[in-house]
């Protein structure tokens, strides 16, 4: 996954913040979309990490 992909995914993601506070979304929206958040995180840095070790 690309940094640029990355980026937006996340500001995509962080937006669920917003609609919370805005009441726009129900708790248990919100606790999908964060659960979501971190498992994208975690699997990103994974390759991240992965690509980098092929690299060197």
């Amino acid at each position: 996954m690309d940094k640029e992909l990355y980026i937006v995914c996340k500001k995509f993601i962080d937006y669920a913040d917003v609609l919370l506070k805005n009441q726009s979304i129900s708790i248990d929206t919100y606790n999908e979309m964060t659960r979501l958040k971190q498992q994208f995180i975690m699997d990103y840095e994974k390759s991240h990490i992965k690509n980098k070790s092929h690299v060197s």
